[in-house]
């Protein structure tokens, strides 16, 4: 499923995989911070500055890196291109759209 030409290229892209999955995990982490802050009426520069960096990740991930992923995409085969097309790109928009509140 991952987007890979040759075996050589399955390791690298797993930990590309794995890279990811963290930063978004570490992304829903600030965001679960930015919310209850907001709750309480309190505001932080860190916490706001590190929304703002969740907001623009998530963006450039939606535009991808025109090759296999992304709205800009230009190759169309294989697995990952579609999953990325049907799911991937489109939830990261709507997480860069949803973000915006926060800021």
């Amino acid at each position: 499923m991952l987007p890979h030409k040759s075996k050589d290229n399955t390791a690298k892209a797993k930990l590309w995989f794995v890279l990811q999955s963290v930063l978004l995990v570490l992304a829903a982490f600030i965001v679960w911070l930015r919310t209850f802050q907001l709750l309480d009426g309190y505001r932080d520069n860190v916490i706001e500055q590190s929304i703002w960096a969740v907001s623009g990740m998530l963006f450039l991930r939606a535009l991808g890196e025109f090759k296999v992923m992304g709205l800009f995409r230009t190759e169309d085969c294989g697995d990952f291109t579609r999953l990325d097309r049907r799911l991937l790109t489109p939830l990261a928009l709507l997480f860069f759209i949803i973000s915006w509140p926060l800021l």
